[in-house]
């Protein structure tokens, strides 16, 4: 379903006056399951919640009801403060936490952009499988996150060599604590 609006830029700290439709679906949230794994919880990945960026138009407030119906109490976002801005969700951290939802920012620099929960989502949920899972190759932890997110999940060259070279990384920075 799909609500139309008009946003100005005093509402959005954007040089344009906009319109747009909301997309008032469901947040669609994919469900890592790493029980086997020994993590208990599975690892949801969504887009950004309220994301209104090029031809996407989420209501952050339908976005947010959705979480919470599904039980979400931690949300770990990979957007930078500046990107939430860009993304037009300032009100994000406070509505997340508005709606008792404890909220990290992780802003990964190497990483591309992640609104979409793709890039940066799915890199980080690969790399976690990894770190979990000593014999999980990068390959099958990006077929994993490409099967359960979609062909574009782990989007950029830095991501995918950055999972392949996963493994001698940890084992350089192990070295260097001990």
């Amino acid at each position: 379903m799909k609500v139309k609006e008009s946003q100005s830029a005093s509402n959005l700290d954007s040089s344009d006056d906009e319109q747009g439709e909301f997309d008032m679906s469901p947040l669609k949230v994919s469900w890592l399951d790493l029980s086997s794994l020994g993590c208990d919880e599975p690892v949801g990945i969504c887009a950004l919640p309220g994301c209104r960026f090029k031809d996407i138009w989420r209501s952050l407030e339908n976005d947010i009801k959705h979480l919470v119906s599904e039980g979400v109490m931690e949300v770990f976002c990979l957007c930078s403060k500046g990107e939430l801005n860009k993304y037009r969700v300032p009100k994000l951290i406070g509505e997340l936490q508005e709606n008792d939802i404890t909220l990290y920012i992780i802003h990964l620099s190497l990483m591309d952009c992640c609104y979409g929960g793709l890039g940066r989502s799915s890199f980080l949920a690969a790399a976690l499988m990894m770190k979990l899972d000593s014999s999980l190759e990068a390959d099958k932890a990006i077929e994993i996150m490409r099967e359960l997110r979609g062909p574009a999940a782990v989007q950029s060259v830095k991501q995918y060599n950055c999972l392949h070279d996963l493994r001698q990384q940890i084992a350089d920075h192990e070295a260097k604590m001990d």
